[in-house]
């Protein structure tokens, strides 16, 4: 099954080369993808307030020499009270499919979609793929290849 070259773009940008230091451009980040970036709503250990961001599940990081830390013992910058470190706990996090979509293995419900585009919106104003919201990026709503076959074949299958 081949991946489409907008979801390689968009794992590759979106998890490993703002996130995971080891890559160097997209290709290499490419290599190491292992689980996809997903939202995370994080809470601060020191002043516990609550903030987003995006990361992978696993990283990869083991597979370049590195060591994979689970998301408390990984270092994060609280933008509330500026300080950097492990301890938070995750509150929240984004479907893993949310940035795959539409893909046919992975269908997500328009509302599940709606939902979570409203959050990327929300903490990641900047965020390129907001560009692409119901054009290119939308969600596969469930009716995965079907979707993509021509009238005729959608019609025969359907019986």
């Amino acid at each position: 099954m081949a991946i489409l070259p907008t979801t390689i773009r968009a794992l590759a940008r979106r998890a490993f080369l703002s996130r995971v230091r080891y890559c160097n451009s997209e290709s290499e980040a490419a290599l190491h993808i292992m689980t996809p970036a997903r939202m995370v709503e994080l809470r601060c250990p020191h002043c516990h307030a609550s903030h987003w961001e995006i990361d992978s599940d696993y990283r990869g990081a083991d597979l370049a020499g590195g060591v994979e830390l689970s998301y408390p013992e990984r270092d994060y910058f609280c933008p509330h009270c500026k300080r950097t470190g492990p301890g938070y706990a995750v509150l929240q996090k984004s479907p893993p499919e949310f940035f795959l979509q539409p893909h046919p293995r992975y269908p997500m419900s328009e509302n599940d979609f709606a939902y979570w585009v409203e959050i990327l919106r929300q903490n990641f104003p900047d965020d390129p793929m907001l560009a692409d919201v119901y054009k290119t990026w939308r969600p596969s709503g469930g009716a995965g290849l079907r979707r993509i076959l021509p009238a005729w074949l959608r019609r025969l299958l359907a019986g």
